[in-house]
C-alpha cells in the first residue's frame, strides 16, 4: 500500500487514513463516521432528505468532533466539459492540506473508482450512496471522500448528485467528463477530535455499535495498490 494512506470503505465513505496516524486515532475516525452515518440515515433513509441527513451527520460529530472551515458549493457539469467533479473536490480539500496529500488522494480514489462492482467492499459502498430509481430514470448517489490525518484531523468532502443510470461503482462519475444532470451539491468541512469530549463516549459508541462495524468496514488498501479484487472486512 501507499506509505502515505490506507483506504477503507466505511458505509457510505471512502475513508484514506494517513499512514503516521496512531492506532487509536484511526479506530476514533472509523468508529465515529460509521456511527454518524449509522445515526442519520436512521434518522433520514434513502436519500430523501439531504439537507436534513447532513445536518444529523454532523450532529452526531459534534459529540466529539470541533467542526470549522465549513463550506458549500451548487454547480452544474451537465454540458461536455475539461472539468470533473474532483476538480471542485481538490479545490475544496486544497484549502485544508497542502497539495501533495491533494494528489495522493486523487491518485488513491481513482484507483478506487477502478475497482470492480464484484468486489464486497464496491458493493456494499454502492448499496449505501446510491438511492432508487426516479421515474426519469435518474440515479441519486451521495457520496462521502474523507482524508484523515495525525491529530485526528477529518477532512470531509460530502457529494451528492444525479446520474442517469445507477453505476456500477459510485467514485466513477467523480473522473468522468460526461454532463451530470441536474445540480451537484459540494459540501466540505474539517474537524479536530476533542479528547475533553469524546473520551466519555467513546467505550458508549463501541458498544451501541456491536458488529456493525465489521459488517460496514472494509480495508481495501491492498485492492487500491495491486488492482486485486479482495478486500478485508474489519
Amino acid at each position: 500500500m501507499s506509505d502515505d494512506c490506507s483506504v477503507f470503505i466505511n458505509a457510505g465513505a471512502v475513508v484514506l487514513l494517513s499512514a503516521d496516524m496512531l492506532e487509536q486515532e484511526k479506530c476514533d475516525v472509523m468508529n465515529s463516521v460509521l456511527f454518524a452515518q449509522l445515526v442519520a440515515s436512521k434518522k433520514y433513509p434513502a436519500l430523501s432528505s439531504p439537507d436534513e441527513w447532513y445536518g444529523a451527520y454532523r450532529e452526531v460529530l459534534q459529540n466529539g468532533w470541533l467542526q470549522k472551515a465549513v463550506t458549500w458549493d451548487n454547480f452544474t457539469l451537465d454540458t461536455p466539459s475539461k472539468y470533473t467533479m474532483m476538480s471542485w473536490v481538490e479545490k475544496r480539500l486544497g484549502a485544508y492540506v497542502g497539495q501533495t496529500k491533494v494528489t495522493e488522494f486523487t491518485r488513491l480514489l481513482n484507483r478506487v473508482a477502478q475497482l470492480p462492482c464484484s468486489l464486497p467492499a464496491i458493493e456494499e459502498l454502492r448499496e449505501w450512496v446510491q438511492g432508487p430509481k426516479s421515474p426519469e430514470l435518474s440515479c441519486r448517489v451521495r457520496l462521502q471522500v474523507i482524508l484523515a490525518q495525525r491529530g485526528p484531523v477529518l477532512n470531509v468532502v460530502c457529494l451528492e448528485f444525479d446520474t442517469r443510470h445507477s453505476t456500477a461503482n459510485p467514485l466513477g462519475p467523480l473522473f468522468s467528463t460526461d454532463p451530470i444532470p441536474g445540480t451537484i451539491q459540494l459540501r466540505c468541512f474539517q474537524a479536530n477530535l476533542s479528547d475533553a469530549l469524546y473520551a466519555p463516549v467513546r467505550d458508549a459508541i463501541i458498544k451501541k455499535l456491536g458488529d456493525k462495524a465489521a459488517r460496514n468496514i472494509f480495508d481495501i488498501s491492498d485492492a487500491v495498490e495491486h488492482g486485486v479484487t479482495g478486500a478485508v472486512s474489519l
